[in-house]
């Protein structure tokens, strides 16, 4: 048992009292995730996972939602949510929720994971 993973992201807690159409997305966790930074001493390496969330309506993206950024690891958990409203009229037909996985960089711009 491995308490870290327990976790329910749509419990009773959670409910939100907005509208009965909603979008409930939740980040839990990544797993063996592609290194990004280079360790300049060893083979290994580690990056700063991040998800980023692009819901496009009619073919424009309308929200985006983002996690924390975990550091130093290819295996994060984020445990977030987010909730957005969202009637079928809003999508116009077409409605598209889009996923990335990128490495946090503060220097640089942010790294493609997925």
């Amino acid at each position: 048992y491995n308490s870290a993973l327990d976790w329910d992201p749509f419990d009773r807690q959670n409910i939100s009292e907005g509208p009965v159409n909603e979008l409930r997305i939740a980040a839990f966790r990544g797993r063996k995730l592609a290194i990004r930074d280079r360790n300049m001493f060893s083979a290994g390496g580690s990056s700063d996972p991040k998800l980023v969330f692009n819901l496009s309506t009619a073919g424009k993206v309308t929200e985006k939602f983002k996690t924390k950024a975990i550091k130093t690891t290819l295996d994060p958990i984020w445990k977030e949510q987010f909730t957005f409203a969202l009637k079928p009229e809003d999508c116009g037909g077409s409605c598209s929720l889009q996923v990335k996985c990128e490495d946090a960089d503060t220097i640089s711009s942010n790294d493609a994971m997925g």
